[in-house]
């Protein structure tokens, strides 16, 4: 992604401490998407502007009363020099009767226009939706996950320590090491991916509530910085 060959990574080593959502309500959140999500405000303008095209092109049908003011000064030099001068002012009015469907025409594409940004909008409102609970969820199980997954870890380096001291009594062969130490491998190749997907998921639903800020990456970098670079 960088075109770059990366050079020391830092990851996440030890335990942090998990915190749960705060309101711990998924409710609470959905209706702060709809308020602060980016994108729904983004939309929410668009569908405004939307709106005021549409007015201001069916005001094409009205009547237009305009306020004229003209001066003129003229002079024809000759034997008799002779000097004119006038001034006017006025109202115009102007009644549209038909203009070969130019404003009809605009009317409609204007209405389309309002319609699209509406179905825009609730889109948006939708995915962000989605979005928070998805999130919501994640951080929510994805503590009793790693959790779950950093007892079966605990529980893996027993039963491998165990398989050990068995081969060297003979009770266990080394397929029975092999086995174990390979599960465990696995078991934590699974707490560290749900490590970082209980980080990102933190994010994202502050992403889309619209409360992520600088502070929330800082807490974030603090937790991966605590391992050594290697």
């Amino acid at each position: 992604m960088t075109g770059a060959m990366p050079g020391d990574i830092r990851r996440i080593t030890e335990p942090f401490k998990m915190a749960l959502p705060e309101p711990l309500n998924v409710t609470a959140w959905l209706e702060a998407a709809a308020r602060q999500n980016l994108r729904v405000i983004s939309h929410q303008l668009n569908l405004r502007v939307a709106e005021i095209q549409a007015d201001k092109g069916w005001a094409g049908h009205l009547p237009s009363l305009n306020l004229v003011a003209s001066t003129q000064k003229g002079s024809a030099p000759n034997y008799f020099t002779n000097s004119d001068s006038s001034s006017r002012v006025g109202l115009q009015l102007s009644m549209p009767l038909y203009e070969g469907g130019k404003v009809s025409g605009m009317n409609e594409q204007a209405f389309f226009r309002k319609e699209k940004a509406r179905h825009e909008l609730e889109s948006a409102v939708r995915d962000s939706q989605i979005k928070v609970s998805q999130a919501y969820l994640g951080v929510v199980n994805g503590i009793a996950q790693v959790k779950a997954l950093e007892q079966a870890v605990k529980s893996g380096e027993t039963t491998l320590q165990g398989m050990k001291v068995g081969q060297r009594t003979g009770f266990r062969t080394n397929t029975d090491v092999l086995n174990a130490q390979q599960q465990l491998f696995v078991t934590q190749r699974d707490l560290q991916q749900q490590r970082y997907t209980y980080l990102l998921n933190r994010l994202q639903l502050q992403a889309e509530t619209g409360s992520l800020n600088d502070e929330s990456v800082v807490l974030i970098d603090s937790l991966i910085s605590q391992a050594k670079a290697k």
